[in-house]
């Protein structure tokens, strides 16, 4: 018996091992694409954060930044909270003294999907990052 060297599938085998192969493969790709937003999540709060560093607060320039970035991650209700204390300089309640430290929240949902939409499991994805502000506001 160890030394017979036919083989032993058939029809029915191959069949298994095919959905079987479609499934992980399938699964795999679900996975990825979440990973890849996760990804894309971390690279917005830190463009977002060193806009913000370098503005020293927030201006129209950032809110133009998050809205494209908004727009770029395939995601849905993603949000940009921005946590400090701001000042009133200039005439804006959006400035953020120097070495004032702020910390900046994306939030996302997202869905771990099966088949189609058949057995979507709803995710919620937060990348956080944090800076210091570099602009001296008089």
């Amino acid at each position: 018996l160890l030394y017979e060297e036919r083989g032993d599938a058939t029809y029915t085998g191959v069949i298994i091992f095919t959905v079987i192969a479609m499934i992980t493969v399938v699964f795999l790709l679900n996975v990825m694409s979440v990973v890849m937003m996760k990804s894309e999540l971390d690279g917005a709060a830190d463009q977002v954060a060193r806009q913000i560093q370098l503005a020293g607060g927030v201006d129209s320039d950032t809110e133009d930044l998050i809205e494209y970035l908004r727009n770029g991650i395939n995601a849905e209700n993603i949000e940009f909270v921005i946590d400090t204390n701001f000042i009133t300089a200039q005439g804006s309640n959006t400035c953020i003294q120097i070495g004032t430290p702020f910390y900046l929240t994306v939030t996302a949902d997202t869905k771990l999907g099966g088949f189609f939409t058949f057995a979507d499991y709803p995710l919620t994805m937060t990348s956080r990052a944090a800076g210091v502000s570099e602009v001296y506001w008089k």
